[in-house]
């Protein structure tokens, strides 16, 4: 079942989510759940914050990134062992924001870890765009968001988006109408 995604101003996405003790039923399902709600807001990304769990676990939606991974898969306790130096810059937007993008400068190549549902730890280097998704799911288990990473340039040009995000003006459903409009528009060309 699809779950409300939650806007910024939440302060679950300020807190920093628990350890998932248990592959269980309960996270099972959150995994489906979300699953199901990323896909319908057809998001990259999605962590357990964003829908009201204070969960150590995210997922990506690997068909939406060139590389070579396919499929939707959960990181569960994920943590990055190690950055590499060289740094890029690139937009980034996120479902409890919308309507805000910014540049966010993020290093190029990281080393992570993480359970897999099957509950084997499995450990990685990811590059470029999935070093770059990883590192923003991975963020939100720790209370931050993309903006806290932009500059103060670019924070003044998102103050008034996020204040009507937090108002209520903007809200997470908005997207789903954009959505399912311009989905509307591609199915009657």
């Amino acid at each position: 079942m699809p779950l409300e995604v939650v806007p910024y101003g939440n302060p679950i996405l300020r807190r920093q989510s628990e350890e998932v003790k248990d592959i269980n039923h309960e996270i099972t399902t959150l995994i489906d759940d979300m699953t199901e709600t990323m896909s319908l807001y057809q998001g990259i990304g999605l962590a357990a914050p964003q829908v009201g769990q204070s969960k150590m676990l995210f997922l990506i939606n690997w068909d939406l990134i060139e590389n070579e991974k396919s499929g939707t898969q959960a990181y569960i306790n994920p943590r990055i062992i190690e950055a590499g130096v060289a740094t890029s810059k690139q937009d980034e937007g996120c479902l409890s924001l919308p309507e805000v993008w910014a540049q966010v400068r993020r290093p190029d190549l990281i080393h992570v870890e993480y359970m897999g549902v099957d509950g084997k730890i499995i450990t990685e280097e990811l590059t470029d765009m999935p070093s770059r998704v990883f590192q923003h799911e991975y963020d939100h288990l720790l209370g931050i968001l993309f903006i806290d990473r932009i500059s103060t340039h670019e924070r003044k040009n998102v103050k008034d988006i996020l204040r009507a995000i937090m108002d209520g003006d903007i809200t997470t459903s908005d997207e789903l109408e954009e959505i399912a409009q311009s989905e509307s528009v591609v199915q009657s060309d």
